[in-house]
């Protein structure tokens, strides 16, 4: 499974875009969006097992940084049981992306 990041020259300098393949979970997203990052996911309230589990819809997604990408993953659940709110946070010394989960 691969998710593409890129910076495009045509668009903006400040964005980034990430190419989500059809029939990924929302975890194997967003941690192929940060390992990208040289990071790591760390799920926290809310986050349940299902949630985790839900796929979510190919495509591609721009935004101004990593962070950003993950939120807009909320947006893209394939059935989701609630409508998601993503609190994310970034600790750029330990490079833990904390993705808090909240319906």
């Amino acid at each position: 499974m691969t998710i593409r990041l890129e910076v495009p020259r045509a668009v903006t300098p400040e964005s980034i875009t990430a190419t989500i393949p059809a029939g990924i979970t929302f975890k194997a997203a967003v941690n192929t969006l940060v390992e990208a990052d040289n990071s790591t996911a760390d799920f926290k309230a809310g986050c349940s097992n299902a949630l985790l589990q839900t796929k979510v819809r190919g495509g591609t997604l721009r935004a101004t940084d990593t962070s950003e990408l993950i939120k807009q993953l909320g947006h893209r659940l394939i059935s989701p049981t609630h409508i998601l709110r993503l609190h994310v946070k970034k600790d750029e010394k330990a490079g833990i992306y904390e993705i808090a989960c909240v319906p």
